[in-house]
């Protein structure tokens, strides 16, 4: 159930990290965290949030990033921020 553009540079750059500190922070799955985006018109899988989250997918489709910050109560260009190597140590379900 990956978005389309999987694997392909098709958005910005954006933090993986940011993104795990704010599903944390939310206390969510990664599951939760791909319904929520379901319902905001993009679906996510648990394995597509994990290689965001953990930097395998850097650049996820214009198309997800919306719905991804929207998820998390963020604004697209807060996930950009923030160090661009800064990896989680361990991805948390």
């Amino acid at each position: 159930m990956y978005g389309v553009g999987m694997g392909r540079s098709t958005g910005p750059p954006i933090n993986g990290k940011r993104v795990w500190r704010e599903r944390l922070r939310l206390r969510l799955t990664q599951a939760q965290l791909g319904q929520r985006c379901a319902e905001l018109g993009y679906e996510m899988d648990q394995t597509h949030i994990s290689r965001i989250e953990n930097g395998t997918i850097r650049h996820p489709s214009r198309r997800a990033l919306q719905p991804l910050a929207g998820a998390l109560g963020l604004q697209v260009s807060d996930l950009q921020t923030g160090d661009a190597d800064d990896e989680p140590e361990r991805a948390v379900a």
